[in-house]
């Protein structure tokens, strides 16, 4: 009886240890397929949006110091005795530019006491802004000043060409009223050396 119960037993346990093992040796259902492979692409996309904000972060701390560079830059003070030496430099390109035929037109149009019309207006300030004679010159009083505008420019080269403020909106898209406010505009601007140079040397002396 004994030896019969032990087999009995036995059976039983072998085949408890059938079952579990083939309970582990069953494929994983469907279902928890799939939530292991969106659990995996949850973290993939965790790990790449992390990615990008760090990414983000470093190319804004960029634009910051650059930003605090050219600010740094522009509020530096500027040797006043080395400016008007240097924008003095620039003379030969005024006089090669009173050697064309823009010049002459412009002082032609100013001695008739033309005023030309719009499109006759554009055409010569495109002609004048983009005179090679006149770029460097350009150059360096917009980068020497707080970032004079077009029409500031263009006065102050007028003026270095020993043109009149009265007949500056004769060639320009300004009124007369205009133009009495660029002069104070641009002392405001520019160093006063440079706003001596061009307003008290070289007015009116055409």
């Amino acid at each position: 009886m004994d030896t019969i119960a032990s087999h009995t037993g036995s059976d039983n346990i072998f085949r408890a240890a059938l079952n579990h093992s083939n309970s582990l040796s069953k494929p994983i259902n469907r279902y928890t397929l799939l939530i292991i492979i969106v659990h995996l692409l949850v973290f993939v996309a965790f790990i790449i949006l992390l990615s990008l904000q760090s990414k983000s972060k470093h190319e804004v701390d960029l634009q910051d110091n650059l930003q605090m560079n050219e600010e740094q830059q522009a509020n530096q003070p500027v040797d006043d005795n080395l400016q008007t030496e240097t924008i003095a430099d620039y003379e030969k390109d005024l006089i090669a530019f009173k050697q064309s035929d823009l010049f002459n037109q412009m002082i032609t149009n100013i001695n008739k006491r033309k005023e030309l019309d719009t499109k006759e207006k554009n055409t010569f300030i495109d002609n004048y802004e983009t005179s090679p004679e006149l770029e460097r010159i350009r150059s360096f009083i917009y980068t020497s000043s707080s970032r004079l505008n077009g029409n500031e420019l263009n006065y102050c080269l007028f003026i270095l060409l020993g043109f009149k403020q009265k007949d500056f909106h004769r060639l320009f898209n300004l009124s007369q009223s205009g133009c009495r406010n660029l002069k104070n505009r641009i002392k405001d601007k520019t160093q006063e050396s440079t706003f001596n140079y061009i307003f008290e040397e070289h007015t009116g002396k055409i």
